[in-house]
């Protein structure tokens, strides 16, 4: 028979902010984060571009997955564009040459080398 442990406390910030939300909401919020995660921290420049694309253009499918994960469209873009222009900048800044190195978001959302 398995002991039983308590769990731990990430455990319980999870269910504290996520009470209350459907299991379909949850997976649009991680369809979200993980295009956040992807335009500003990730490793393959096309996924990163891909996703830069997407929210900055406010296209309608952006629209909706914000709204499917119920977050206003307008304060996510706000949120994070000029991060992802400055992004955007250092990919176009190497491809031309200008400079060695790329770089991408820490934890802390100040820009790192990858």
């Amino acid at each position: 028979m398995a002991k039983y442990r308590p769990g731990t406390a990430n455990d319980n910030v999870i269910n504290l902010f996520e009470r209350g939300k459907d299991p379909e909401q949850k997976l649009w919020i991680s369809v979200l984060g993980k295009a956040m995660e992807d335009a500003l921290r990730g490793n393959d420049l096309r996924e990163a571009e891909y996703s830069m694309n997407w929210i900055s253009n406010q296209s309608g499918d952006f629209r909706l997955v914000c709204h499917l994960a119920g977050r206003n469209w307008r304060y996510v873009y706000e949120s994070v564009i000029k991060r992802i222009k400055r992004r955007q900048k250092n990919i176009d800044d190497f491809r031309d040459g200008k400079i060695g190195h790329l770089l991408r978001e820490d934890r802390n959302n100040d820009l790192s080398k990858m």
